[in-house]
Order: C-alpha cells, then structure tokens, then sequence
C-alpha cells in the first residue's frame, strides 16, 4: 500500500474495490500482524521467496511479450482460484 501511493497520490482517487480487498490487511491492528508475522517467520519467508519468483516470471514474459504464456499463467491461476472457494 505504501508503494503505490509513492508514486502517484492520484492513485486513491483512483482506487477500487480490488483494491481495497486485496489492501485491506494494511488496515489492520499493526501490533496483531507483527506477532503474525514474527510468530511464522519461516513460513512467511518463504512465501516472500516463492511470490518473489513469481513477479520475476510475470516480469519476464510481460517483457518478452509472451502472450500465450501469460494466457496460460492467467488460466491456472484462475483454476487454482475456483478450487479454493470450492474447499
């Protein structure tokens, strides 16, 4: 949340629902999410590393201009997606 509003303080006019759902943690009691956090460290690392990898794969096919492979990212992604809500 902080790094969008670097930028361009116009973005929170701008800003939508996406938004708001996907930031709604920033909102949340700081002192509650630092012993979240610091509790699962590890696991929290980890996840940091796996989604870094993540955006450097998106980074690269956005780059190449890749659009199949970025279809295809969209595509498992919104499978995986329909099968947590069903969980």
């Amino acid at each position: 949340v902080d790094e969008v509003g670097r930028t361009d303080e116009m973005v929170w006019k701008l800003a939508a629902g996406g938004f708001r759902d996907t930031s709604r943690v920033a909102a949340s009691d700081t002192r509650m999410f630092m012993d979240i956090l610091m509790t699962n460290r590890t696991a929290v690392l980890a996840q940091l590393e796996s989604f870094a990898g993540q955006v450097d794969q998106l980074r690269k096919l956005l780059t190449d201009g890749d659009e199949a492979a970025l279809r295809e990212k969209l595509a498992i992604s919104q499978v995986k997606r329909s099968g947590w809500k069903k969980a």
